[in-house]
């Protein structure tokens, strides 16, 4: 699995690691040409290697890297960066509810979470799970075309596998 892959090569390597993990949390690209893009618009590296707290050496030799397996490299230049309505949402209307899980390798806790929350007559506008080798501290957040009601975080709250809930 590409996970693997990339610990194996980033292995001994901490700052090529932090960059690779902000290109893939930021839902960058890396193009034919070793070049960093969200889109058509070019990440200087030495702005992703201020933004990761590294040397710019560790980009480009972390994008050196990359080119030397095809697979891998496929899987970056194929990335795409998406709008993430959460910080937005109390704006136009919308509510927030973030799922802290107990494990999030766990199974299910999505499909349950938007279970609970469709029976209840609630639309879900977005949902995105952190993936759990990016993020230290990995969250569900689920917006929603309003706010989850009281009577629904508890039922959410009664979910096995979540450990905390917050909505905004």
């Amino acid at each position: 699995m590409i996970w693997e892959e990339l610990e194996k090569i980033f292995e001994g390597y901490p700052a090529q690691e932090k960059v690779i993990k902000l290109i893939l949390s930021r839902g960058f690209s890396v193009n034919e040409d070793l070049e960093i893009t969200s889109g058509n618009i070019r990440i200087p590296k030495s702005q992703l290697a201020d933004e990761a707290g590294v040397d710019r050496k560790a980009v480009d030799y972390a994008l050196e890297q990359l080119s030397e397996n095809r697979n891998i490299l496929d899987v970056f230049s194929n990335l795409e960066s998406i709008p993430m309505l959460r910080k937005v949402a109390s704006n136009v209307g919308l509510g927030v509810t973030v799922i802290t899980p107990t494990d999030a390798s766990g199974k299910g806790i999505l499909g349950k979470v938007a279970n609970c929350i469709s029976e209840n007559e609630i639309s879900i506008r977005q949902a995105i799970a952190d993936d759990p080798k990016l993020s230290e501290n990995p969250k569900l957040t689920i917006v929603t075309e309003k706010k989850v009601p009281g009577k629904v975080v508890d039922k959410l709250r009664k979910i096995e596998g979540v450990r905390e809930i917050t909505i905004n």
